[in-house]
C-alpha cells in the first residue's frame, strides 16, 4: 500500500488540544465582550456566487474557486469567502427587516490564496464586529472602545489602536490637484505608504521622479518599475509639510488643523471627525496610552470612506495589525444600487494566536479532563462506571482509562502526562467500605472520601487550584 506523506500545505496549521483549549478561551472572550457591547451572532455559508464576492470585478488577491461544474450550478461560479463584510453586505441587502442599526458579531474561517508570511494564512479566522445603518461618529468611537476593550480583555497592556480617516487623504490629494479616488490619487497614497521604509526624503524624491504610463514601462529596466508623478517643488514642499505631522494625539490634530486651515474644507471636516472620536474616547476614560490619532493609518484605499483603525502589538510589530477596520459606506451599493453606512473592525484570530504564541501568552492545557478514573480490578469495572457517572452529572470533565496497558502506573502516568488535576482510585477495599481514594497531581496529595462526598471534594479541591494558580 502507497503511503501519503501527512504534510499541511503553506499557509495552514492544525490546532492540537494545547492550542485549541486555549484558542477557544480566546473565543469565547472576545465573544463575551462584543456582546457586552451589545453585538449580536450571525453566520453566513462558507461558499458564495462569484459575482456576489467579486462584485463582477477583478481582485488583487486570488480567491479559491470551488470545483464544481457550472453544469450542475447553472451559470453561478461558486467560490469559498475570502472575508466576512461581502458575506454580511448580503445578508444585509437581502434581509430589509433588519433594524437600523445592525449591530452583528460573526466568527468564522476565510480563505485567500495569498503568499504566506509570519503570522499571515491563507485559511484563517476572522471574528468581526459592525455597525450598519448609523452614520454617526460615535459607532466609529464605539469600534475603537471595542477594539481596546476586547484585547485588554485578552490579556495585551502594551497596544495600540492607530485611527485616522480617509477624508485626511483625500483632502491632500485635492490640494495636489488630484482627484480623490482616481488612480494618480492611489498612486499617491501607495507612494505616502512607503515612508516608514525610505524615509520622508525618499517619498519625496520618489513622488518628483516623472510618472510613466504603465503600458510603456521597461520590465527589464529595475530604474522604470517605480514611477512617480512628477511633482514640482511646490507640491513636494506640501507633502513634506504632511509627512511631517506627528506626536501625540492632541499634537497632530493641531498641527492637521493647521496644515489644512484655509485650504481645504474636506480636511477640515476631517480634522473635527478626529477630535470628534478623540473626544468620545476621553470622555468614555478609554486608556489613552492605548489608542492614538494616526494620519499615517492608509487601510483600504479603494474600499473604505472614514475613518479607519489598526492596532499594533508594541511587542511583537513583526506580526503587523492584528485588529482593523474602518468606515465604508458603501456596503451594498453592488446590490442595492444605494449607500449605507456601516463601520466596523476584524480580529484575524490565527495572527493574533500567533503573536500570543511569540509573547509567551498562550499557556493550554493538554486536555479538557479534570478526573481520571483508573480501573484496578476488571472485576469493579461496573463501580468505576458508578463514579464516572457521578462526575458527569455534576458537569465535571472526566473520563476513565482505556488504554492497552492495564497497570496502575501506566494509568496514572497517563495521567500525568496529560495534566490531568484529578485521579480516582477505587480498589476492593475501597469497594467494600463505599469510599474512593482522589489523588490531587497538582499539590502530589492522596485522600480517601465516602462516595457520597466524591463530587463536593473534587469542586473543593478545583476552587483551591484556581488560587494557587492566580498566587503563583
Amino acid at each position: 500500500m502507497k503511503t501519503v506523506k501527512p504534510t499541511l500545505p503553506a499557509g495552514v496549521r492544525d490546532y492540537l488540544p494545547a492550542e485549541m483549549i486555549y484558542r477557544d478561551k480566546v473565543l469565547a472572550k472576545i465573544r463575551a465582550m462584543y456582546e457586552i457591547f451589545g453585538f449580536s451572532p450571525i453566520e453566513t455559508p462558507a461558499i458564495e456566487r462569484e459575482e456576489v464576492l467579486t462584485g463582477g470585478k477583478q481582485l488583487d488577491m486570488i480567491i479559491w474557486r470551488t470545483a464544481t461544474s457550472r453544469a450542475q450550478e447553472g451559470d453561478d461560479r461558486l467560490a469559498l469567502h475570502f472575508d466576512l463584510t461581502v458575506p454580511l453586505s448580503r445578508v444585509v441587502a437581502a434581509n430589509g427587516n433588519l433594524p437600523r442599526p445592525f449591530r452583528r458579531y460573526q466568527c468564522q474561517k476565510v480563505w485567500r490564496g495569498e503568499k504566506p508570511q509570519s503570522g499571515r494564512y491563507r485559511e484563517f479566522m476572522q471574528f468581526d464586529a459592525d455597525i450598519v445603518g448609523s452614520s454617526s461618529l460615535l459607532a466609529d468611537t464605539e469600534i475603537v472602545w471595542l477594539m481596546v476593550s476586547t484585547l485588554g480583555t485578552l490579556g495585551f497592556s502594551r497596544f495600540k489602536v492607530r485611527f485616522s480617516t480617509r477624508k485626511v487623504l483625500n483632502a491632500l490629494a485635492g490640494m495636489l490637484g488630484l482627484e480623490p479616488g482616481s488612480d494618480l490619487a492611489r498612486d499617491l497614497f501607495r507612494i505616502l505608504d512607503k515612508q516608514d521604509k525610505i524615509g520622508r526624503d525618499g517619498v519625496a524624491a520618489l513622488l518628483g521622479k516623472a510618472f510613466v504610463d504603465q503600458a510603456d514601462r521597461d520590465p527589464n529596466d529595475p530604474d522604470a518599475t517605480e514611477s512617480g508623478l512628477g511633482f514640482d517643488e511646490g507640491k513636494l514642499d506640501i507633502v513634506r509639510s504632511f509627512l511631517g505631522i506627528g506626536g501625540e494625539t492632541d499634537q497632530v490634530l493641531a498641527s492637521l488643523e493647521e496644515f489644512f486651515r484655509g485650504r481645504s474644507k474636506l480636511g477640515e471636516e476631517a480634522v473635527s471627525d478626529l477630535k470628534t472620536i478623540s473626544q468620545g474616547l476621553k470622555d468614555l476614560s478609554v486608556a489613552q496610552e492605548n489608542w492614538t490619532v494616526d494620519i499615517s493609518v492608509a487601510r483600504g484605499l479603494a474600499y473604505y470612506t472614514g475613518p479607519v483603525f489598526e492596532t499594533t502589538l508594541l511587542d511583537a510589530p513583526e506580526f503587523g495589525s492584528v485588529m482593523s477596520g474602518g468606515r465604508y459606506d458603501d456596503l451594498v451599493t453592488r446590490f442595492t444600487g444605494e449607500s449605507l453606512p456601516a463601520t466596523g473592525a476584524s480580529i484575524g484570530v490565527d495572527r493574533l494566536f500567533a503573536a500570543m504564541e511569540k509573547l509567551g501568552m498562550v499557556k493550554g492545557r493538554k486536555t479538557s479532563t479534570r478526573v481520571l478514573v483508573t480501573v484496578m480490578n476488571p472485576a469493579l469495572s461496573g463501580k468505576c462506571l458508578d463514579v464516572l457517572q457521578r462526575l458527569r452529572k455534576a458537569q465535571i470533565p472526566s473520563e476513565i482509562y482505556m488504554g492497552p496497558d492495564m497497570a496502575l502506573k501506566a494509568q496514572i502516568a497517563y495521567a500525568l502526562n496529560q495534566d490531568v488535576p484529578f485521579v480516582v482510585f477505587l480498589g476492593q477495599s475501597e469497594a467494600e467500605k463505599g469510599t474512593v481514594q482522589i489523588k490531587d497531581t497538582f499539590n502530589r496529595e492522596q485522600f480517601e472520601v465516602p462516595m457520597a462526598e466524591l463530587v463536593e471534594k473534587i469542586e473543593e479541591r478545583s476552587r483551591l487550584h484556581i488560587l494557587q494558580r492566580k498566587d503563583g
